[in-house]
């Protein structure tokens, strides 16, 4: 099934930096820095899109995603995020990323990746297993 079907995507935002901030802020590789303020709730995957591209880190925290940083969240309930965070994991992003100076991963290249279905039990043994 395409991610454009299970996963919500949007951009992350530069960020106003406080080395004292409450929240972590990441960037394309990364924790960049901090910030009194966050842009991301609740689990959610950051999937580095400039630079570091296809970097993926798992979010289970109110943090900051920098502008180099997709947010993806899960809209479709037949699926387990942390399923879909190792699957993304396997891929080669050098091969479906843009640019040859800087490579660039957009929503519409991520919306694109097909991901084997499952059902949910198979999933959570997938995770549990990794």
């Amino acid at each position: 099934m395409l991610l454009k079907y299970i996963l919500d995507l949007k951009s992350g935002k530069l960020p106003v930096l406080n080395e004292y901030g409450k929240y972590n802020v990441y960037g394309s590789s990364g924790i960049i820095g901090k910030t009194d303020f966050f842009n991301s709730n609740k689990e959610s995957i950051f999937i580095g899109r400039v630079g570091n591209c296809g970097s993926l880190f798992f979010n289970k925290f109110e943090s900051w995603a920098s502008d180099n940083v997709i947010i993806a969240t899960l809209s479709n309930s037949e699926f387990i995020l942390k399923y879909i965070y190792y699957f993304l994991k396997t891929i080669n992003y050098k091969n479906i990323s843009i640019g040859s100076t800087q490579p660039l991963l957009t929503q519409d290249i991520i919306k694109s990746i097909n991901i084997p279905e499952f059902s949910l039990i198979f999933q959570q043994h997938i995770v549990n297993i990794i």
